[in-house]
């Protein structure tokens, strides 16, 4: 997957993150052999719960695109104000 990508980062996260320090030397070592442009590795502070916080930044990210769909769509619902429309989850 790295060599059909060529992402600049890989980070290791899940599970995984949690017991990097068992493999990352071995797999750094082995990535190095097969690829040409070496990714640098991170492993992610989130561990386990990186999967569940980016399912809920997913689901937070689809609900607002459909609440400020539903708003700008019907007459009944006050003008939104541009400002609010603007923060940042």
């Amino acid at each position: 997957m790295v060599l059909a990508v060529n992402p600049e980062l890989l980070v290791i996260g899940g599970p995984n993150a949690q017991r990097a320090d068992l493999f990352l030397e071995s797999f750094s070592s082995r990535l190095a052999e097969l690829c040409p442009l070496m990714p640098e590795i991170k492993v992610s502070a989130l561990g386990s719960d990186a999967v569940l916080v980016g399912t809920i930044t997913l689901a937070l990210g689809a609900l607002r695109r459909g609440l400020w769909a539903a708003i700008d769509s019907r007459n009944s619902f006050p003008m939104a104000r541009p400002a609010l429309r603007e923060v940042p989850l």
